[in-house]
């Protein structure tokens, strides 16, 4: 297991535990799916998410980043100041 995991490659289960709950990465960047499916799904701003709360990650740009870098830079900080995975149930 990582230590430093991407924070761009989406959800990544790396251990399944017996009550169903997985550890995952707890920093990641996303777009929220806009638009007709099929049609540009993935369009708009970039938001640094936050497994452990579900939402966006506390003290972020609620409106999100135009730009991927600076979403991924700001990801990987959080990542280095509160741990890199957090146990999830889906």
């Amino acid at each position: 297991m990582p230590v430093a995991p991407k924070v761009d490659i989406g959800p990544q289960a790396y251990r399944v535990y017996r009550n169903g709950d997985r550890l995952v990465i707890r920093f990641g960047v996303g777009q929220i799916p806009t638009g007709i499916r099929g049609v540009r799904p993935h369009t708009g701003p970039f938001y640094v998410w936050d497994m452990d709360t579900g939402k966006v990650a506390a003290k972020t740009s609620k409106t999100g980043y135009t730009d991927r870098n600076e979403a991924v830079r700001i990801a990987r900080e959080y990542r280095e100041k509160y741990g890199a995975y957090v146990r999830f149930k889906f």
